[in-house]
Order: C-alpha cells, then sequence, then structure tokens
C-alpha cells in the first residue's frame, strides 16, 4: 500500500516537470499551479500516512527521504514556479499588464511562413486557451482554413471571431469577410444572415451603410444543398 502511495506522489511530482519542460499552457494559469501544488503535498502525506499504517514512528524518518524523491521528480516544476511568481510580481509592480500592447503571435506566424497549417492552427489555439476573449487567434484561424481550401473548415472559426469584436471597423471588415467567403461556398443565405447580423450590430455608423449595400448585391440564389 505504501509503495503504491509513494510511487504515486514521485509521479505526479514527475508529471509536473514534463509539463514544465514543454511549456504546458494551463501550467502558466494560477488557478492551475495552486491546483499542482495542492495534489504534490496532499499525495505527500497520503504517502506519509501509508507508511505510518506500515512502519509506525519511523514513517517520520522516512518521510523525509520520500519529500526529497519528490523535489528530485520535480525538479523542473518548482523553478518554473518560482519564475512565474517573479515575473507575476514584476508585471505588478511595474504595471506592465495595464500597458496595452500589441500583442506577438512570432511562433504561430512563423509556422504560417513554413505554411506549417497544423502547427500554426495548434499555437493559434494556445493562444486562444491564454486569452479566450481575443479575437484575433479565430481569424487568424480562420483565414489559415481559406488558404488551405478547408473554406467550410473555416466558418466556425469566423463566428468565433466575430462574436468577440467590438469595434465597429474590424467588425465590419470580418462580416463583410466572412459573407464572402460563405457566399463562395453557395452558402447565399449564410452569407445573408452575416450582413443582417452586422447590419445590425453596427447600426449608427458609417459602416452600417456599407453592409446594406453589400446586401443589395448579394446574388440571389439558393444556397447549396
Amino acid at each position: 500500500m505504501w509503495v503504491l502511495a509513494v510511487v504515486a506522489f514521485w509521479s505526479f511530482a514527475g508529471a509536473l516537470s514534463v509539463l514544465s519542460r514543454l511549456d504546458w499552457p494551463p501550467l502558466r494559469v494560477k488557478s492551475v499551479q495552486a491546483g499542482a501544488i495542492a495534489g504534490f503535498f496532499a499525495l505527500f502525506f497520503v504517502a506519509v500516512w501509508a507508511l505510518r499504517s506500515s512502519v509506525g514512528q519511523l514513517a517520520l524518518l522516512f518521510s523525509f527521504g520520500i519529500m526529497l524523491g519528490g523535489i528530485v521528480c520535480g525538479f523542473a516544476f518548482f523553478p518554473y514556479l518560482i519564475r512565474d511568481w517573479f515575473d507575476t510580481a514584476h508585471r505588478w509592480a511595474t504595471g506592465i499588464d495595464q500597458m496595452k500592447v500589441a500583442k506577438s503571435y512570432d511562433r504561430a506566424e512563423a509556422a504560417e511562413r513554413d505554411r506549417e497549417w497544423d502547427a500554426a492552427v495548434r499555437l493559434y489555439r494556445e493562444e486562444v486557451a491564454r486569452d479566450p476573449a481575443d479575437p484575433e487567434p479565430w481569424r487568424r484561424i480562420a483565414e489559415i482554413e481559406v488558404r488551405r481550401d478547408r473554406t467550410e473548415a473555416s466558418a466556425a472559426p469566423y463566428r468565433e471571431a466575430l462574436a468577440r469584436l467590438r469595434e465597429p471597423e474590424p467588425k465590419a471588415t470580418l462580416a463583410f469577410r466572412f459573407s464572402d467567403v460563405l457566399v463562395r461556398m453557395g452558402r447565399v443565405e449564410e452569407g445573408r444572415a452575416v450582413l443582417e447580423r452586422a447590419t445590425a450590430d453596427l447600426k449608427g455608423t458609417r459602416f452600417e451603410e456599407f453592409a446594406k449595400e453589400r446586401l443589395k448585391n448579394l446574388p440571389v440564389r439558393a444556397d447549396r444543398k
């Protein structure tokens, strides 16, 4: 029993170490870090409790070795955690988080340039996980699907991006682009619905008239079955 508990504790610590080495995006989330720390100590105490039921008071002596083993197995996690905490403290102290700085998608853009579409989509989805409210990664995923002739797959990310846009100009631009893509696929009525929604969302702005003009110029034909 106690052997299994110790192995589970060390395995958990080792898994945290591997995920830290891989720079697993969810591990940057503070609630996930707190859960990882709680799991680490919970499994440690379970291992000590299981050991105590077998060897009695000697468990206290062995517990130091168990903890040392956990630290060794999780050797990459703790420096990762400390660096992240220091970075968070630095950003808070300097006010960096409150500064409006354009985001960088260097790795994803590099994958796009190399036409590594799957890698680019994966990296943009990681950006979505970091900032679910940001429309830009969704827009870029949609454009990748169009570029690699998977226009049907572009519809969902286009919708996700549109739902997150608030400023009139980018919202109008993306709505017009999405409508054009739908029309090219033969889904004219869906393209019309996108423009009608855009007309309502852009009411009172100069883009409202642009949306109405595009509605007038839509081809009159049934959607492809």
